[in-house]
C-alpha cells in the first residue's frame, strides 16, 4: 500500500472562504476516484513558522492506482484551485505494509 502526505501552505491572498471551499472540493475526491482507500484532509492546529496550513493523508493499493489519482481529471480540477490558492505544497510518498496500513485505513 503506497501512503501519500501533502502538505500545503496557503497564498497570503487567499480568503479563509477559499480555503474552506478547497478542502470541500478535496474531501469530494474520494466519492469519485474509486482508487483511494482511505483520504483525511485537516487545517493544520498549531500554527508555527514552520508549520503546513493544511495537508492530506491518502492511501492507495500501489504506485498504478496513485498515478491513476494524481492524473483523474477531478483531482485535476482540485489541482488547479490549490495553484491559485497556495504558496506551496510537498509530497512524500512511501510504501507501508499491509498489516500497519490496515490498522491505520480504517477510513
Amino acid at each position: 500500500m503506497i501512503r501519500h502526505m501533502v502538505l500545503f501552505r496557503r497564498h497570503p491572498d487567499a480568503s479563509d472562504h477559499q480555503i474552506a471551499a478547497l478542502l470541500a472540493m478535496l474531501r469530494k475526491l474520494p466519492e469519485t476516484i474509486p482508487e483511494i482507500r482511505s483520504f483525511e484532509v485537516a487545517n493544520d492546529e498549531v500554527g508555527s513558522d514552520r508549520s503546513a496550513t493544511f495537508g492530506l493523508l491518502s492511501h492507495f493499493d500501489d504506485m498504478a492506482a496513485l498515478r491513476r489519482y494524481q492524473e483523474h481529471p477531478d483531482h485535476q480540477a482540485v489541482v488547479a484551485h490549490i495553484r491559485v490558492l497556495t504558496e506551496w505544497s510537498r509530497t512524500w510518498d512511501y510504501t507501508v505494509e499491509t498489516s500497519e496500513s490496515s490498522e491505520t485505513c480504517d477510513a
